[in-house]
């Protein structure tokens, strides 16, 4: 390389700077909708006898899934009836089973594929901002108080909020790919049954995207974007103006993180082609020239001067591309790294010791704690500007960026418990860490943070 910079170095000075570049400016949900491959669910068929050849058939069809994202291991156990068990992907750390079922035709299509969800993906790929589901409960009064109040609320939301403009430079570099039509802001909503006979594996999915959602006896707001993807459920009275807003505003907002794992969501499991779905730029469609069409053209010769030494220029060229070439695995490598440690990261930090409790929360869990546990300290580790615009009850703010953050949380007392949050929960996750090393006995974090607080319907102080 030159000016003696090693492969290994450049990589790493790559990475440096990407993880200090402004955010991209294209739209969430086209970002995903382009970008993000929905997380593989694990499918399990479990059987004691030997298959039949229909049963074959059957595991054959699930491997070769239209879906793409199902992930399927036949498995020898004591169950006389094989059965499809379905999982949450990997990726959740802790997949829980999802879904249960004899092996048989209609349940493996069931799984597959089913009309709610081939409306969600065409609506998704033709460019809709988001899809909100509205899960009803059954209670006529319930659900329609709640789809009105989404269609005003969304309706309001798309004529009033504005996509960000996007920069040339995102254009170029293939971050998104404009429709004809342009990027569009909407909001369509469509309403599901908890006893519709088609859709009844639809709605086990969408109430496992979280621990708590099968508790609760109230309709269920879920906003789906990208390819698929659950951000998260409102329930009751979680869905009301600021939830909607603050949904919608994440949703159309600049793609602050380009990777995926570091974003709020579930995948579902869909059986779509999104590139075909996808109303693209047409450039990105035109054919290429048939053969037949420039067969009779004549190369055209051009003498070049010997002082351009050709040879030279292209070994040089080629040396150039190489070290880029071992740059990019390089920095492949660092950030494969990266996600390897961040794997390991929960189950270290939220792992038991004798004489600690450090335990990560979901928001009902973390409401009955403080419930349960008045004494509790509340950490707000966010900006001071995201504090000012809303916060749990009674929390004390320490940025997790101040210079004396430890200082300051020292005058916490360690023998309570201090429940601590951000945003989203990586601010949170550094915070804990520290905590931690301060001798903090009794730890709880709010999983998903402030976001997830306030679509669980959580209490809040300060909000504009």
């Amino acid at each position: 390389m030159r000016n003696g910079c090693s492969p290994m170095r450049l990589a790493l000075i790559i990475a440096l700077i990407a993880t200090q570049a402004p955010a991209c400016s294209v739209p969430v949900f086209r970002y995903a909708l382009e970008h993000w491959a929905p997380d593989a669910y694990q499918v399990e068929i479990r059987h004691r006898d030997p298959l039949t050849s229909e049963q074959q058939a059957l595991v054959s069809e699930l491997s070769r899934n239209k879906a793409g994202n199902l992930a399927t291991k036949v498995i020898e156990s004591s169950d006389a009836t094989p059965q499809l068990i379905v999982k949450h992907p990997a990726a959740l750390k802790s997949p829980q089973i999802v879904w249960t079922g004899p092996l048989t035709e209609n349940s493996v299509q069931a799984v597959l594929d089913s009309p709610l969800r081939r409306d969600i993906a065409t609506k998704l790929g033709e460019g809709d901002s988001a899809v909100w589901v509205l899960l009803e409960i059954g209670d006529k009064d319930k659900d329609d108080a709640a789809a009105a109040l989404l269609e005003r609320e969304l309706q309001r939301l798309s004529e009033t909020m504005e996509l960000p403009k996007l920069d040339d430079q995102d254009i170029k570099n293939g971050l998104v790919s404009l429709p004809d039509d342009g990027l569009r802001l909407s909001f369509p909503i469509v309403r599901l049954s908890r006893t519709d006979p088609a859709e009844q594996f639809l709605v086990q999915l969408l109430l496992a995207t979280e621990g708590d959602l099968k508790d609760f006896r109230e309709p269920i707001a879920f906003p789906i974007f990208g390819r698929g993807r659950v951000l998260y459920g409102l329930v009751g009275k979680g869905i009301n103006a600021g939830n909607l807003g603050e949904a919608s505003r994440f949703l159309i907002g600049s793609c602050s993180c380009q990777i995926k794992e570091q974003n709020p969501g579930v995948d579902l499991i869909m059986s779509a082609d999104w590139k075909a779905l996808m109303k693209a730029d047409k450039l990105l469609d035109d054919e290429l020239p048939k053969l037949s069409d420039i067969e009779g053209l004549k190369p055209i010769l051009v003498p070049i001067p010997p002082a351009a030494q050709p040879a030279t220029a292209a070994i040089e060229a080629s040396g150039h591309h190489l070290g880029w070439l071992i740059a990019a695995a390089a920095l492949i490598i660092v950030i494969g790294g990266w996600y390897w440690f961040e794997g390991r990261w929960d189950r270290r930090l939220f792992a038991a010791e004798p004489g600690r409790v450090c335990a990560n929360l979901r928001p009902r869990e973390a409401q009955a704690f403080l419930a349960a546990n008045t004494d509790t300290q509340v950490l707000d580790v966010r900006s001071a500007s995201e504090f000012a615009g809303g916060a749990l009850p009674g929390a004390a703010h320490v940025s997790i960026g101040d210079p004396a953050f430890d200082e300051k949380v020292a005058k916490l007392d360690k023998a309570r418990p201090v429940l601590v949050y951000c945003a989203g929960g990586y601010r949170s996750r550094k915070a804990v860490e520290r905590l931690r090393a301060a001798g903090f006995t009794n730890i709880q974090h709010l999983h998903r943070g402030y976001m997830s607080w306030r679509a669980a319907g959580g209490r809040i102080t300060g909000a504009s």
